[in-house]
This record gives structure tokens, sequence and C-alpha cells, in this order.
């Protein structure tokens, strides 16, 4: 992969952790993956977020920290990390 797609998927999915921040669970279940929607339905999806996200409270920090290309079966993946502070006190990797 190129550096700029590599960029690209970096900025996609700090996207995707926005919407978890605003508490957009439907759109943020839309921007999953097929594996993730066959494995999840957006019902589940909603009632775990809603549980575990809004007690972090508002995201203070979020510094991007891993961004590589996995060579795992069927087709490999891109694993994004981020370091997030929240407004609770609580850090995240």
């Amino acid at each position: 992969a190129t550096r700029s797609e590599a960029e690209a998927a970096a900025r996609s999915a700090e996207r995707f952790l926005e919407l978890i921040d605003q508490s957009k669970w439907a759109e943020s279940y839309a921007a999953t993956g097929a594996e993730f929607r066959r494995l999840n339905t957006p019902a589940v999806w909603s009632e775990v977020s809603e549980r575990v996200r809004p007690p972090l409270g508002k995201v203070l920090t979020r510094d991007l920290v891993g961004n590589e290309w996995v060579p795992a079966p069927p087709a490999g993946y891109r694993l994004i990390k981020f370091r997030s502070t929240y407004a609770s006190g609580t850090t995240q990797t």
C-alpha cells in the first residue's frame, strides 16, 4: 500500500471514531465492514455502544500510534491504532 493509502485509512478510522464520540450509532454501524455486520446487528451495536462510550465523557486527545498492514488470511487488513484520553480520566489504546 502507498503512503497516501495508509493516510486515507487513518483518516477514515478517525472519522469512524468521531461518529462514535457523537453517539451516532446507526451511522457508525453503517461504516463498518460486511464481516462486522454479519456478526452484529444495529440494535446490539447501539445497545453496547450506549453502555460503553458515554461514560468515558468527551474525548480530550486522540493520537495515531500505529498504522500497519497485517498480511492475514484471506486478504490481509490495515490495523490502525489510536491512543485516546477522555474527560473521565480514562486513556485507551
